[in-house]
């Protein structure tokens, strides 16, 4: 039996494995996903998602984009970092710390983005082992619990980081929510820097490595940051 309280937490007589919330809504060619958030059984179940994403001590949004620029594959990967600032953990700072470019990127572009941003953030110290991380993601979907699971490698042998969570929004909508809101943001950083290499402002890199699944990577700095 499960038990619905005022503040939106559920807590149920029978054992939970794996639990999300999901808020959709219904269209002509099929559910449209707004986002859906992992809930760990050992967290205070809830129908809220922006309540869902306390159980994650570190929030990550990441977002590639791709475009073909003077015959070259170009991908920009927005990269969004939010930081709780309160104990209860109701409000957040979010920054964009970089935005990687990569050339001639090796197919899946997504969650080749996700590996690599993870792994530069990692090296970064963004975010420590021991910590409780949520990736927010608008790709994949379906392919998401495997991946969180370890079932499956994101891309070419990058492996999700241990206490790291794959968390689905979309882009496109529900930015009241949370996950959406930051979702949102590193797809106009990943957005914005596509624009920049097609008019001129950013050259295309020359081709560097040759054992990797892409040909360079480059690092983009930027100064956005807010708070929620």
């Amino acid at each position: 039996m499960f038990f619905v309280h005022p503040d939106g937490t559920i807590s149920t007589d029978v054992p939970i494995t794996n639990a999300s919330t999901r808020i959709d809504y219904e269209r002509p060619k099929g559910p449209k996903v707004l986002n859906e958030i992992s809930v760990s059984p050992t967290q205070n179940l809830t129908f809220r998602p922006d309540d869902a994403l306390r159980q994650y001590d570190v929030l990550v949004a990441i977002d590639t984009n791709r475009k073909e620029v003077l015959d070259r594959d170009i991908t920009a990967t927005g990269i969004v970092v939010g930081q709780w600032v309160n104990s209860q953990r109701t409000k957040f700072r979010w920054r964009t710390p970089y935005c990687i470019l990569m050339t001639d990127p090796a197919p899946p572009t997504e969650p080749l983005g996700w590996s690599v941003a993870l792994s530069e953030l990692m090296k970064d110290g963004e975010f420590k082992g021991t910590q409780d991380v949520g990736v927010v993601v608008d790709s994949d979907l379906s392919s998401l619990a495997r991946y969180n699971t370890h079932e499956t490698s994101l891309a070419h042998g990058y492996c999700l980081p241990p206490l790291a969570t794959l968390l689905y929004a979309s882009a496109d909508v529900g930015t009241e929510f949370a996950a959406n809101f930051l979702i949102r943001r590193a797809d106009r950083v990943a957005s914005r820097v596509l624009r920049h290499i097609e008019d001129g402002g950013i050259p295309v890199p020359p081709p560097k490595f040759h054992d990797r699944p892409f040909t360079s990577l480059t690092r983009l700095y930027s100064a956005q940051k807010g708070s929620e």
